[in-house]
């Protein structure tokens, strides 16, 4: 059987779904190292409203780049993960040749639209396309963990439990 890729900036914090993941579909959920579950998120993007109560992340021009980015922030420990920054996850990472760091500070907190509260559980599917595709375009000097095509992240409200569908729904190919 093979390995499951996982980011880099999610090693650390991705609990896969082994059950239902294979080598091009990785469904799972963020967990702290510490072992909590639930999370404060900040984003850098144009938050767009779709249909009643569905947001959306969707990039904005900065510099030259269409960027988003959104971060999570342990509620038990305040460890912060970068769960994803277009600029540096994803297969457009591999392919961009002009890297440039963009000054992402200008964060925003994300709350929960019904209730207010500001705590989420976090859920993440990843598509890869098959390694042999992927060396064909960017050679095979790349590790395949990073090098996914598609990110899905759903939220869910910790205090009233509404959820947030493809609170990013993004392809990075």
């Amino acid at each position: 059987m093979s390995t499951i890729p996982i980011p880099h900036n999610l090693k650390l914090c991705f609990n896969v779904n082994s059950n239902e993941s294979n080598q091009n579909n990785v469904f799972g959920m963020m967990k702290c190292i510490c072992g909590c579950d639930e999370f404060y998120i900040q984003y850098f993007g144009d938050l767009s409203k779709h249909f009643i109560e569905h947001y959306v992340l969707k990039t904005v021009l900065c510099d030259e780049e269409y960027v988003m980015c959104m971060k999570a922030i342990c509620a038990k420990c305040k460890r912060k993960y970068t769960v994803f920054n277009s600029l540096t996850n994803g297969y457009d990472s591999f392919t961009r040749s002009n890297k440039k760091n963009i000054d992402l500070q200008s964060m925003k907190t994300f709350s929960c639209r019904k209730c207010k509260k500001d705590v989420f559980r976090i859920f993440i599917t990843l598509e890869y396309l098959d390694k042999q595709d992927i060396m064909e375009d960017i050679g095979e000097d790349f590790e395949l963990g990073n090098a996914f095509s598609w990110i899905a992240v759903d939220l869910e409200c910790r205090s009233c439990f509404k959820k947030y569908y493809k609170f990013i729904d993004y392809e990075t190919s």
